[in-house]
């Protein structure tokens, strides 16, 4: 193995973006080498969301520290999340996320 098997938050650099949020790319090609998977970190403020996008290639899993959201996952559903919750979403499969609420 060529690289070292994690990545520290405080190592990746955040992305300004629409709507406003912040995204990391945690785990993905160009950090540990991944060829699956992709696992991000969003900061995203109450009535904010994460547009609908699709990972082709890859699942994407994330995990909600605080908050809670509305998930969607075409063809699988509509969630109502919250914290200490992790999600999974299969390849080529359209996933978005409206921010509803802040807690710890």
């Amino acid at each position: 193995m060529s690289r070292v098997p994690f990545v520290a938050a405080a190592d990746v650099e955040g992305e300004e973006r629409i709507p406003k949020r912040v995204s990391k790319l945690l785990l993905a090609p160009k950090t540990v080498g991944t060829k699956n998977v992709s696992m991000g970190l969003n900061v995203t403020a109450v009535g904010s969301m994460i547009p609908d996008h699709v990972h082709e290639d890859c699942e994407e899993v994330m995990f909600i520290i605080s908050g809670r959201a509305r998930l969607v996952i075409e063809g699988e559903g509509e969630w109502e999340i919250g914290p200490e919750t992790a999600i999974y979403s299969p390849p080529a499969r359209s996933t978005g996320w409206k921010i509803s609420a802040m807690n710890r």
